[in-house]
């Protein structure tokens, strides 16, 4: 093994310690602490769903920041910020009285997961890997399936005998002990030696044609329909398989079960979007979406319905996993040179608009009617937004071209 696979393969390790310890325990909590908020508290589904959606909306207006950071300053700082914020918001978190206080909470660690987590992941990525990065892409965002099937199987059996309190404590522990030395010991933002690159040898548009174009507005649409279409459901699959039958305690089970499947929708996405290029495996991706979604209406306890079980964990465990390969289609139509900055404000519209109002759509649907079927139907709208948005993404002009820094434009 050479230096420079040697050096990927420890950059993937970090990668997959922080989404696993870090960015997969504060993304999947709210599914499964939702109902025993809600009796704590004496609260509605909608109300408890206001704190997964502060954390999406701290998440999103954080966002940008994170994104012009990673252009900016070493990964490692960035990285290291992250961690520590989100566990000052668990330990907040875990001695909170009032919803308002969780409200608080969960927006530090929505502000930790922005610093820290996706958006440093796919630009340290794409920074290293010059060739089949549709793959890297999908083996660095791999440790999803991993954290998001583990963490709902241990805190469901944990809250039994502890509660939620006690689980948010403890999932500070491995996150400092184990990603964070990880972290500094072998992120870098850029690689050493081979395939290295300075600020005078990226290619790319420059941050303000790219956020003008109407490129972007397609980029943007397909991002949103994909995040908020699958934030529908995450934070209500629990009580929507509880109202059609399912037990709680395996509810939450196949809230884990579903999320391990994800690792062929990471690795077979990546290998599609090499293939077929990032907008034919969106295409793709956003079809097994629908196909999903129209099983998990049709689930129940019965026969018919454990059959349709495995078709709506694999195929929605694929599509969760959609919004990360946006990274490539920006790339490919806008080129690295503000690649950050551009998926910071892609986020910022993704957590602010879709992943906070999500729950709260599905949760105020069920409150008013009693039912989730509206929200199938919005779903259904969504998935073919996104499809029409992904053919209408087309390359920038410029997206191939090495910009000088503008002191050497003044010179010449």
């Amino acid at each position: 093994m050479s230096n420079i696979q040697r050096r990927r393969f420890l950059l993937m390790a970090s990668a997959w310690a922080v989404i696993i310890l870090e960015f997969s325990p504060a993304t999947t909590a709210m599914g499964v602490y939702l109902l025993p908020m809600a009796r704590e508290f004496h609260a509605g589904r909608a109300q408890v769903s206001l704190v997964a959606a502060a954390m999406a909306v701290a998440s999103g207006l954080a966002s940008p920041l994170a994104g012009w950071l990673i252009d900016q300053v070493d990964a490692r700082i960035q990285m290291v910020a992250g961690m520590l914020i989100i566990g000052l918001g668990y330990l907040i978190g875990s001695h909170a009285h009032s919803l308002h206080t969780l409200v608080v909470a969960f927006s530090i660690i929505g502000v930790g997961n922005a610093l820290g987590t996706l958006i440093p992941i796919w630009v340290l990525t794409l920074s290293w890997f010059k060739e089949r990065r549709g793959l890297a892409i999908g083996l660095a965002v791999g440790g999803i399936s991993i954290g998001f099937t583990l963490f709902p199987l241990l805190a469901s059996r944990l809250l039994v005998r502890y509660g939620w309190r006690a689980i948010m404590r403890w999932t500070v522990v491995p996150t400092l002990v184990v990603a964070l030395p990880m972290v500094l010991a072998w992120v870098r933002s850029r690689p050493e030696g081979e395939g290295a690159e300075d600020a005078t040898t990226v290619t790319g548009v420059d941050f303000g044609a790219a956020l003008g174009s109407l490129a972007f507005v397609w980029i943007a649409v397909m991002h949103i329909s994909i995040v908020l279409g699958w934030n529908l459901f995450y934070v209500h699959l629990v009580p929507y398989l509880v109202g059609v039958g399912f037990t709680e305690r395996t509810a939450d089970s196949l809230l884990g079960f579903q999320a391990a499947f994800a690792i062929i929708g990471f690795l077979g996405n990546g290998w599609l979007a090499d293939r077929l290029g990032p907008r034919g495996m969106m295409v793709i991706g956003f079809c097994i979406f629908g196909l999903s979604v129209i099983s998990l209406r049709l689930t129940s306890p019965t026969t018919t319905g454990w059959v349709l079980m495995p078709v709506f964990m694999v195929g929605y465990s694929i599509a969760g996993g959609l919004g990360n390969f946006t990274s490539l289609i920006v790339v490919n139509a806008m080129g690295r040179r503000a690649l950050g900055s551009i998926l910071g404000v892609l986020n910022f519209l993704a957590f602010t608009l879709c992943q906070s109002s999500g729950p709260i759509i599905a949760g105020k649907i069920y409150d008013a009617t009693g039912s989730y079927k509206l929200v199938f139907d919005l779903a259904g709208l969504l998935i073919v937004t996104g499809i029409l948005a992904t053919w209408a993404v087309y390359p920038l002009k410029g997206r191939d071209e090495v910009r000088a820094p503008a002191s050497q434009a003044v010179a010449t």
